[in-house]
């Protein structure tokens, strides 16, 4: 299946392909990026998640950051995984046949604990 790794709901398969708007919401938190799609009525049509640590390995993260081994008060979040996620979020979009042409609007939201510079 295309969906192994991903959480990938479609509550309305149809409502994917129809022409009606959609308004797409899109959340980066220290574990995932998800996205939520809904209708006029605020009903959801669509969700999907890539987990940091369990779709994108390849960063070695846990939780979603790295612990530095010199200061383990340390941690770090790779850029590029975010971008991986993003990418991959978007390519397991179109493979669940979600229209982009209906979207009318994207919000997006993102989550920062604490920076010390």
């Amino acid at each position: 299946s295309s969906c192994i790794g991903f959480m990938a709901q479609k509550r309305d398969h149809s409502s994917l392909s129809c022409q009606s708007p959609r308004y797409l919401g899109l959340d980066y938190s220290t574990q995932q990026l998800k996205a939520v799609a809904v209708d006029d009525d605020l009903h959801e049509v669509y969700q999907c998640a890539i987990n940091f640590e369990k779709d994108l390995p390849e960063f070695r993260t846990e939780g979603g950051f790295c612990v530095d081994k010199k200061n383990k008060d340390r941690v770090t979040a790779p850029t590029l995984m975010w971008v991986k996620a993003f990418d991959t979020l978007l390519e397991q979009m179109k493979r669940d046949g979600f229209n982009f042409a209906t979207v009318l609007s994207v919000s997006g939201s993102g989550q920062v604990n604490k920076t010390y510079i």
